[in-house]
């Protein structure tokens, strides 16, 4: 069981996933709907999980289809314990594990593959169960989205079989950014200058099940964060690298807008923020925190120390469903959890939380927004906690540490601050709550 000083935590942690996407309250009409319960359509979430881990266990030989019905079982309970006693609830690890397996599963944060330059509007992801909730938004932005998608890339080793290793999206003329812990593994500051160790190629292609590419090297490193990340977070630390592109420029896809306002990703009162993410998840290398803002449900054992944890085997056979999905290059909306400087340990004002399924990687994926325009970048990812919260650097509150870098364009527009879309035509915007 968790310990009793995080019971809370986690149990208010696990309910606010539990919420329903924003899109839901946007369709539900300007009238408004009574306020749901803490726990939305339990039953609905469950046999939606229950469907898609039995498909996936039925496909993956090395996995233990008893364990995937003790998965569903261990969330059943949790949900009726979160349902009774709310806040206070007292789960068991495995316990915990299994919501957040149902979390991932349920249909609510959908993940897409992209292919040929786009997402699926008619996969299944997004026209059966929770995932419905962003169908219309991602055909609303489709233009947008596939404008954003052909600038994001896969950082790759070609002398290691193209072997994967993050994220980075083109952000100027002849410019990518990237993460600067990514940048760290092949590549040393020698003198004060950056050295790559191997040949290090971006490729804007990288979709799955496609085998064509979009390859350029990459080049001189012209910024980064001053402080050496070493595989760690510190939301203090600046984890960013940007990075000069070899090549042919005129073949390069063109830059990504960066948005001006912090308060695009301010969580306020009414639906939180939505956004998306695309990048190419690879196995993590960065490791949590030693003191992360909100405590994880279990710690990982010390080695040779201790026995594994009540429900260990649960991570292992998510691992083993989810693992085919590393690599190539996807899509994946969510929501805002919390804004700059809406974190306790961000004393800088320069990260947001966001929910969107990140699965394991993703370093350096560009966070776009879902909103208003659907193309313009909010944040650039750098690390979290597989089904638990993703952390990202707030783009618009970077402007002073980026004011050297030439070609990056900041566009502000309307943001919205009710619960209705605010149109791009001040004549027909929604009155605000201030009169």
């Amino acid at each position: 069981m968790a310990k009793a000083s995080e019971t809370g935590l986690t149990a208010q942690r696990l309910l606010k996933r539990l919420a329903l996407p924003a899109p839901v309250l946007r369709l539900e009409g300007a009238g408004g709907t009574a306020p749901a319960g803490p726990v939305t359509d339990p039953r609905q979430r469950l046999e939606a999980a229950r469907r898609l881990l039995a498909q996936l266990a039925a496909g993956t030989p090395d996995v233990d289809e008893a364990v995937v019905d003790r998965i569903i079982r261990d969330a059943e309970e949790a949900l009726r314990k979160l349902d009774g006693d709310g806040e206070q609830a007292e789960l068991r690890t495995g316990e915990i594990l299994g919501l957040e397996a149902v979390i991932e599963s349920d249909g609510s944060r959908p993940v897409l593959f992209v292919q040929d330059g786009t997402i699926d509007l008619q996969t299944p992801e997004l026209n059966e169960g929770l995932g419905t909730y962003w169908r219309e938004d991602a055909g609303r932005h489709l233009k947008n989205i596939e404008r954003v998608v052909a600038s994001v890339g896969a950082v790759q080793l070609p002398a290691f079989n193209n072997k994967r290793f993050g994220t980075a999206f083109v952000i100027a003329p002849g410019l990518v950014m990237t993460n600067r812990h990514v940048l760290e593994e092949a590549a040393q500051l020698v003198g004060g200058v950056w050295k790559w160790k191997y040949v290090v190629e971006v490729d804007f292609r990288g979709e799955y099940q496609r085998t064509e590419e979009h390859r350029f090297p990459l080049g001189e490193v012209l910024f980064t964060g001053p402080d050496a990340i070493e595989r760690r977070v510190d939301f203090s630390h600046l984890d960013i690298a940007i990075i000069r592109v070899g090549g042919d420029q005129g073949k390069l896809p063109p830059p990504l807008t960066f948005e001006r306002s912090v308060e695009r990703v301010a969580v306020r009162a009414g639906p939180q923020p939505p956004i998306y993410v695309v990048g190419f998840p690879a196995q993590p290398f960065i490791q949590p925190p030693v003191q992360p803002p909100i405590q994880p449900p279990i710690q990982p054992d010390d080695v040779g120390q201790a026995p594994p944890q009540a429900g260990h085997e649960y991570e292992e056979v998510l691992e083993r469903l989810y693992r085919k999905r590393y690599g190539s290059k996807r899509w994946s909306p969510g929501l805002v959890d919390a804004g700059a400087g809406q974190l306790a340990e961000d004393e800088r004002g320069w990260i947001m939380s966001h929910d969107a399924s990140t699965l394991a990687g993703n370093s350096g994926s560009c966070v776009v927004d879902f909103g208003e325009t659907g193309e313009r970048v909010v944040g650039l990812h750098f690390g979290g906690r597989p089904r638990v919260e993703n952390w990202a650097h707030v783009v618009a509150a970077l402007q002073h540490p980026l004011s050297g870098v030439e070609g990056i364009e900041w566009v502000e527009g309307p943001v919205e601050t009710t619960t209705e879309t605010i149109s791009d035509n001040p004549e027909c915007r929604a009155p605000s709550s201030t009169g």
